[in-house]
């Protein structure tokens, strides 16, 4: 397979649900670091993470966002008692 025929080609990726969310927080942290909309890695990490999420049906995204949610809540807990 030539460069052109890999660019152009679509790859139908499977992930563990420990991967997707490890990438998922991987992107959310470089939207923090990054946090100007008008940045490159903050325009890239928001292209990825629309792309995984196109590719999620709404029951997984919600229950996805209730998982960061619940991670959420589980560090600021953490924080608070230390």
């Amino acid at each position: 397979m030539n460069f052109s025929e890999l660019e152009s080609k679509e790859f139908k990726i499977k992930f563990s649900f420990e991967k997707l969310i490890s990438t998922l927080m991987y992107l959310q942290k470089i939207l923090e670091i990054y946090p100007d909309e008008n940045s490159h890695p903050h325009k890239d990490c928001l292209d990825l993470w629309d792309t995984i999420s196109d590719q999620l049906s709404d029951k997984e995204r919600d229950s996805i966002n209730k998982y960061f949610t619940a991670i959420r809540l589980e560090n600021t807990l953490d924080e608070e008692t230390k």
